[in-house]
């Protein structure tokens, strides 16, 4: 990742993706009853959300930490930001 902060063209490639998955799954969402003010803010946080559980399960690798349980916070968190 290092390399979207240093090179321009490939920090705006990224920049443009994840916008353009953010409006893709909000979208979806809309399509399938989900409709709600502010969705894309709401799908920009989720995708953070998971961006963030992934990165710690498969690179921090903490011994302390339960990831199970801490899915299942982050599952019950994009409930609730979309209920």
């Amino acid at each position: 990742m290092a390399m979207i902060h240093s090179d321009k063209e490939i920090a705006y490639y990224f920049y443009k993706r994840e916008l353009e998955m953010t409006y893709i799954f909000s979208q979806m969402l809309e399509n399938n009853g989900f409709k709600r003010n502010n969705m894309n803010e709401r799908v920009h946080i989720i995708i953070g959300l998971i961006d963030n559980l992934c990165h710690e399960i498969v690179y921090h690798k903490h011994k302390e930490l339960n990831y199970d349980k801490m899915t299942d916070i982050v599952i019950n968190s994009i409930i609730n930001i979309l209920e």
